[in-house]
C-alpha cells in the first residue's frame, strides 16, 4: 500500500512539474481562399496540424488587412510571413473579423473591403492566453474574378507555463480525491 501511495505521489508531482517547463503545439498548415462576395472579401481557411495532420479545432481565428507599410513588408519573404509572439502588426489594420468554425478545421469569415491597393492579409491565431501565431500574405485588391488561395504555416508556439499548470492542476484534483477515496474504502475493509 505504501508504494502505490509513493508511486501515485511520483505521478502526480511529475504531472504538476512537466507544466512549469512549458509545453510546444504543433506548426499548423493553413490554406486560405479569399474570393469576392456580397459586401466583401469572403474567407474560408482550413487548419491541419503538421504532424498530427489532424483538423484544428476550437482555434481562436482572426483575420486581418493591414496596409502594406514598410514594417510589416520587412517582415516578408517571398510575399509571405509567419511569426510568433504577441498579436499586434507593425502596420494599420484597416479590417479585421473573427472567423467562425463550422466544420472540424473549417473557418469561415466576411472581411470590408477598404477600397483598390495594396494591402496584407494577416491570420492571426490567439488560442491559448499570452500568445498568438500569426502568418500573412501580400494581397493586391481588387482581387481577380477566380478565388485567390494562399498556402503557409503558422509555427509552433510555447504554451504559457502559469496556463498550463494550471490545466494540469486541475486534471490532478479529481485523481487526488480519488485515490484518498480508495485508501478510505480500503482502510475500512480491514476493521
Amino acid at each position: 500500500m505504501v508504494k502505490a501511495v509513493r508511486r501515485w505521489i511520483l505521478l502526480l508531482a511529475t504531472i504538476f512539474f512537466s507544466g512549469l517547463a512549458g509545453a510546444h503545439s504543433e506548426p499548423v498548415q493553413v490554406v486560405a481562399m479569399l474570393e469576392h462576395g456580397s459586401g466583401g472579401l469572403e474567407i474560408k481557411v482550413n487548419l491541419v496540424g503538421e504532424v498530427s495532420t489532424l483538423p484544428i479545432r476550437g482555434a481562436v481565428l482572426e483575420a486581418r488587412l493591414t496596409k502594406a507599410d514598410p514594417g510589416i513588408l520587412a517582415w516578408m519573404q517571398n510575399g509571405a510571413f509567419a511569426r510568433t509572439g504577441k498579436a499586434s502588426l507593425p502596420a494599420e489594420v484597416v479590417a479585421k473579423t473573427a472567423l467562425q468554425e463550422g466544420k472540424a478545421g473549417e473557418y469561415t469569415g466576411r472581411l470590408e473591403v477598404p477600397g483598390p491597393g495594396a494591402y496584407v492579409f494577416v491570420l492571426v491565431d490567439t488560442t491559448f492566453r499570452a500568445e498568438a501565431t500569426m502568418t500573412g500574405w501580400r494581397l493586391d485588391l481588387p482581387l481577380p474574378p477566380t478565388p485567390t488561395i494562399f498556402t503557409g504555416l503558422m509555427p509552433k508556439t510555447t504554451t504559457p507555463s502559469r496556463y498550463l499548470t494550471y490545466a494540469l492542476i486541475g486534471l490532478a484534483v479529481p485523481a487526488l480525491i480519488g485515490v484518498v477515496f480508495a485508501l478510505l474504502a480500503r482502510s475500512d475493509q480491514r476493521l
